[in-house]
């Protein structure tokens, strides 16, 4: 039976040490501001580790913290209907929402989390400071959310 992967790519095993190295190399290269090779990085370890939500999760996390609430939003959502359940994909998505403005459905994902899986979870503590913040901080006090576009060249400060 021919191997689905790359030819550098011969077992599963193979794949997920790649995918894991590539999701350190997403990790690093957001820690540096370098957002468009970070969200590439997470893409071939989704490649890599199709049934995995991780990757995808971590793409979302990224789209978050760029101003891309929008497809963040998308990402998470995909993640969200191929893995049930999947905490932190649903913490993302709920912090998305509430950046995004769509609080109503940010609130829903939070109280769609398994409490007795979220209490076992090491992003237990996350959801309750996301909880905490956003329900101290009024709607109408917010200002706008930003939309970035990674792909706009630099513009030259005159």
């Amino acid at each position: 039976m021919p191997s689905t992967y790359p030819p550098e790519i011969a077992t599963p095993e193979d794949a997920r040490h790649r995918a894991h190295q590539e999701l350190q190399r997403a990790y690093l290269l957001i820690t540096y501001g370098h957002c468009a090779e970070a969200l590439e990085a997470c893409e071939r370890a989704a490649v890599l580790l199709p049934d995995h939500p991780l990757p995808l999760t971590l793409k979302g996390g990224i789209l978050i913290a760029s101003g891309q609430l929008p497809r963040a939003i998308r990402t998470l959502q995909q993640v969200q209907r191929t893995h049930r359940g999947d905490i932190l994909a649903s913490i993302y998505m709920a912090e998305a929402c509430f950046l995004a403005g769509r609080h109503r459905r940010a609130w829903r994902v939070l109280d769609e989390i398994d409490p007795e899986a979220l209490e076992k979870s090491p992003h237990a503590e996350l959801a309750l400071a996301l909880r905490e913040t956003w329900s101290q901080i009024p709607p109408e006090e917010l200002p706008k959310p930003l939309e970035v576009n990674l792909d706009d060249e630099p513009q030259p400060i005159a």
